[in-house]
């Protein structure tokens, strides 16, 4: 678990954004704690569909981006590291995933969205290879 500390200063800043931009008044660490859940979940095998998946992507990871890219938390030196944490967490998405050749030339898809697990129990796979006739390995 990634544990990540910052001023009650950044504290305030990063929840009063994220109410306006996500009406949600979320911090800092539960978004990383989030993302890390998820990509927990992809390393164990995940034992959901891919629409589920796509949920937890649009629940955890969507939201962050529009944080991450936010100019009044780029005045403070803690954002720098949120976003360090993020990218730690982004690349170990890229390594856990495949980019999906249906949709990778799309532009209105973030670049989360044009993945695909390489890895994934039965549900996953099944629903996988029977939607889009991709093949995935399967994780017992």
């Amino acid at each position: 678990m990634i544990l990540f500390e910052y001023s009650d200063d950044y504290a305030r800043k990063f929840g009063d954004i994220a109410e306006i931009k996500l009406s949600d008044r979320l911090f800092p660490d539960q978004m990383i704690r989030g993302w890390e859940w998820v990509i927990e979940q992809i390393e164990k095998g995940y034992d959901e569909n891919i629409y589920e998946l796509d949920y937890d992507l649009s629940c955890y990871r969507e939201p962050i981006e529009e944080m991450i890219s936010d100019d009044e938390l780029d005045t403070f030196s803690e954002h720098q590291e949120f976003k360090k944490f993020i990218s730690e967490l982004d690349h170990k998405f890229l390594e856990l995933t495949q980019v999906n050749p249906r949709v990778e030339s799309l532009d209105d898809l973030k670049w989360w969205e044009k993945r695909l697990l390489k890895y994934g129990k039965e549900i996953y796979r099944e629903h996988l290879e029977e939607e889009q006739k991709i093949l995935v390995k399967i994780i017992e």
